[in-house]
């Protein structure tokens, strides 16, 4: 989202992130009209082909803008003991029968 709303100024849904192999975001944006984003996945293919440098070049620089602004993020990946206390909070808080959250949201606002 981070990425999403630096590249476009704002943030939504749906969003479209694509980044490279290990996860630099090169571009970014929300709602594209279906006629449109064929179009668009055709150029990021296109890019990717035949501009790869340029595609690397500029997910570096948008983790840079992005680290500068934020600081830095974590200094090494999620553990899987991490992912599997988050995993197994998401389901004891889950209700089947509103197939949402039990809990509700911590910044509720009144």
């Amino acid at each position: 989202m981070t990425a999403t709303q630096a590249m476009s100024g704002q943030g939504g849904w749906p969003m479209t992130v694509f980044a490279t192999p290990d996860g630099q975001p090169f571009f970014c944006g929300t709602y594209f009209p279906r006629p449109a984003f064929v179009g668009l996945l055709q150029s990021v293919e296109t890019a990717w082909r035949e501009q790869r440098e340029a595609v690397l070049r500029q997910g570096s620089a948008v983790v840079e803008a992005i680290g500068a602004v934020h600081g830095a993020g974590p200094a090494s990946p999620m553990t899987a003991e991490v992912l599997d206390a988050a995993a197994a909070q998401l389901s004891d808080e889950f209700d089947e029968g509103t197939a949402a959250s039990a809990a509700p949201p911590s910044s509720r606002r009144t």
